[in-house]
Formats: C-alpha cells, structure tokens, sequence
C-alpha cells in the first residue's frame, strides 16, 4: 500500500464513521498545507499549478547550518 492509498483509507473511514473529529483534523490539515503554499507563492517561490511538496524541493533554497 502506498503513502497515498494508505491516506485515502483514513478519508474514507473518517467518512464512513463520520467521525467529526478526525475529519476536523483531516480539514485543518489541508487549510494549513494550502496557506503554506500560498505563503510561499507570495514571497515569490514557485508558480500557480506547482504542488506544494514541488515547490519547497525546487524552489527553496536549502539553509545553511550555522
């Protein structure tokens, strides 16, 4: 099972069970993941279309450590 299936499983069981709370977790999740992108896009990393995972790996430099 890969990553993602293994997360479309825990969708469609939080779904299913129509549990309210991972489902809350599920949605803030997702709120976070695209505010990031968003945070990112307007700082001028990436472009429209670029996922999230793509633009941090190309676009942002890697930091130095001190």
């Amino acid at each position: 099972m890969t990553k993602k299936e293994f997360y479309k499983n825990i969708i469609r069981q939080t779904i299913e069970k129509k549990d309210e709370n991972t489902l809350d977790l599920i949605a803030q999740i997702i709120f976070e993941s695209d505010q990031a992108k968003q945070e990112l896009r307007n700082k001028g990393y990436g472009y429209t279309g670029l996922s999230l995972l793509l633009t941090v790996q190309e676009e942002v430099p890697i930091k130095e450590k001190v």
